[in-house]
């Protein structure tokens, strides 16, 4: 009898183990079938190429999750070789990156790099006799409710060249520029 039921247990043991992984193996297939894979949230590009940051202060410094770097800011008005471009699948937010781990984002950028010419230089410059003389700000756009006064001289210590039409933007201001076109006399400051 003994000898009967052991080999009874042995021809059992497999068919109900064989039946236990059928049926673990349909609800493994059924699982996997049901399990969705989650979206790839960031989508990277290599590149060689620059861009230009707006004329703005202040603008934050971000690592590759697109979390802002405290106590890090980009340059205004600069240009910079980026390596990479992250998109945020998500948001549709994109970052350039700059530097190890450091990224601007699109936000801050100039649509098209400006063929500019940025150079430093102490000078002072006199305003044609006009009463509404347009300001600039770090992008070269003209700033609708601000003016200069005409016939008068102004210190400045930066000029753009914008190499596409030949006019120079003197700093006279905090992100203001004023154009070559409404300036009569340009001097060196004498040490």
């Amino acid at each position: 009898m003994k000898k009967l039921t052991i080999s009874l247990t042995l021809l059992i043991a497999p068919l109900l183990l064989g039946s236990l992984g059928t049926v673990n193996a349909a609800t493994a297939n059924t699982d996997e079938a049901t399990t969705q894979v989650p979206a790839k949230t960031w989508t990277e590009k290599t590149t060689d190429q620059t861009i230009h940051t707006k004329g703005l202060l202040g603008m934050p410094v971000y690592d590759k999750n697109g979390v802002i770097q405290e106590r890090q800011s980009v340059d205004a008005d600069t240009d910079y070789h980026v390596t990479s471009i992250r998109t945020n699948n998500r948001t549709g937010q994109m970052f350039y990156q700059f530097g190890d781990n450091q990224y601007i984002i699109s936000d801050d950028v100039v649509g098209e790099t400006p063929d500019l010419n940025t150079s430093y230089g102490e000078l002072v410059v006199h305003t044609i006799d006009n009463a509404n003389i347009p300001l600039y700000d770090g992008n070269l756009n003209e700033v609708s409710n601000e003016k200069l006064a005409g016939d008068s001289l102004w210190y400045t210590n930066k000029q753009i060249d914008n190499m596409d039409n030949g006019v120079t933007y003197y700093l006279v201001s905090t992100d203001r520029y004023v154009s070559s076109e409404d300036i009569d006399q340009v001097s060196g400051i004498q040490q």
